[in-house]
């Protein structure tokens, strides 16, 4: 039960915004900026006292993600788990942070008042991922946040320059043409939804026992990259495994064929028939055979299914920003608000 200086406190609030219906909103987020939650029976009290059902207040509140009905900490960190914090691997910075303030995905608040930790769809800050806001002040992950800085803590370097660029695409390029063999999963979301995460974990952990004995069968052992893919628009047919330089295609692909695969592809470049596809009677080893993707010309879209979908090195590698560095090192500004006009862009 609150203490009258709780009702008080509502009373100044609504007297600043007046009694009327429409000052529902502003006097719902000053209660909550007093005590860093809603409390239900104040809730009650203001929808009576500005002419409110109390039905219609509750539909705001519990409508704004915004509002709370749970007291809160002192200090609540938002961690964004949009798209791009996602994939730069927000999920580990919300984990430590659980793990170090005792916390988990049921309990959000430390015993003491002092932290609340909560994850939000998308803090609007990409460019900066990962992000997460302390009390409402936006944070990223320090110097070399962003896709530059993604490149500066993975290779040590930062993209200032045309040469920079250059450098992180032939250093990626040689190396993807290093390996003897390499292993591409979809992690698109059918694919995810069908298993694929479970034939990538077995397909990495095959690649990695190779490479545990490589010094001993050196000669014998190819130079294994076990990668996720992105979306490659034939979710049916998930989980997609696809072999390069052999440019197999391998559909529904499941945990138990991954032994076979490493056993009879990776190691001895032998196809596994089974696992094309197969349309009356024929047989479709390599991607662009298939007949939903034959018929199509990608052009956003070209090099998905062909690079790690997590990578920003191999974005580069196959010809990533390119556009961009054209825009800063070769185009005036006028000329480059021209192109875009001409365009015809939008959004």
């Amino acid at each position: 039960m609150l203490s009258q200086s709780y009702y008080d406190k509502a009373d100044e609030i609504i007297e600043l915004y007046g009694r009327k219906p429409s000052s529902l909103i502003p006097i719902m987020q000053d209660i909550q900026g007093e005590y860093r939650y809603l409390p239900r029976e104040l809730l009650t009290y203001v929808a009576k006292e500005i002419g409110v059902k109390e039905a219609k207040a509750y539909s705001v509140a519990t409508f704004y993600e915004n509002f709370s009905f749970e007291a809160k900490g002192k200090y609540i960190i938002k961690v964004c788990d949009g798209t791009a914090c996602h994939v730069r691997k927000s999920v580990p910075i919300l984990e430590a942070l659980q793990k170090e303030l005792g916390l988990s995905k049921k309990k959000h608040t430390t015993d003491d008042m002092m932290f609340t930790v909560e994850t939000v769809s998308c803090l609007g800050a990409c460019g900066l991922a990962p992000t997460m806001t302390v009390n409402d002040e936006v944070h990223d992950a320090g110097e070399g946040a962003g896709p530059a800085g993604e490149a500066e803590r993975r290779n040590g370097m930062k993209i200032e320059n045309r040469e920079a660029l250059t450098n992180v695409c032939q250093k990626t390029q040689e190396e993807i043409a290093s390996y003897t063999c390499r292993v591409l999963v979809c992690a698109g979301t059918g694919c995810v939804a069908s298993g694929s995460q479970k034939i990538y974990d077995r397909m990495k952990e095959l690649c990695e026992n190779v490479e545990g004995v490589s010094v001993e069968f050196q000669k014998e052992v190819p130079h294994l990259g076990t990668v996720k893919t992105g979306c490659q628009g034939i979710c049916e047919l998930g989980p997609l495994v696809r072999i390069e330089p052999a440019h197999y295609q391998y559909v529904k692909v499941q945990p138990e064929d991954c032994g076979e695969i490493f056993e009879r592809t990776v190691l001895h470049g032998e196809p596994v028939e089974r696992l094309f596809y197969h349309r009356n009677e024929k047989i479709y080893e390599r991607p662009e055979e298939i007949p939903f993707i034959a018929g199509q010309t990608r052009i956003v879209l070209e090099n998905c299914g062909k690079i790690d979908a997590e990578s920003l090195e191999e974005y580069i590698a196959a010809g990533g920003f390119s556009a961009l560095t054209k825009a800063f090192f070769d185009m005036t500004p006028e000329q480059v608000v021209e192109e875009v006009d001409r365009s015809g862009l939008r959004g």
